[in-house]
């Protein structure tokens, strides 16, 4: 791993630590930083998930079936009698 991301992790670590620290002073939790952590982790992710729904474009999904048997998916074309590749 190159040294500039060793330092932004360390850096997000600690900043991480930090943030844990505050959250038990304030509240008067007991919570461990692993749960603390994970707890990040799961708000961080419920909010891209949010922000990414939002930005669809707003194209119906249509029929999934249909549009897996399309032109998108390649077709064998029959080898021409007497042609160079022929076994």
């Amino acid at each position: 791993m190159k040294w500039q991301k060793k330092v932004f992790f360390h850096l997000f670590d600690l900043a991480v630590t930090n943030f844990h620290a505050m959250y038990k002073e304030k509240t008067g939790s007991h919570m461990s930083l692993a749960d603390f952590q994970l707890e990040l982790i799961k708000q961080i992710i419920e909010e891209f998930l949010k922000e990414h729904r939002s930005k669809k474009d707003g194209r119906s999904s249509g029929n999934v079936s249909i549009r897996l048997v399309g032109r998108r998916f390649p077709k064998l074309i029959p080898a021409v009698p007497g042609g160079k590749n022929n076994s």
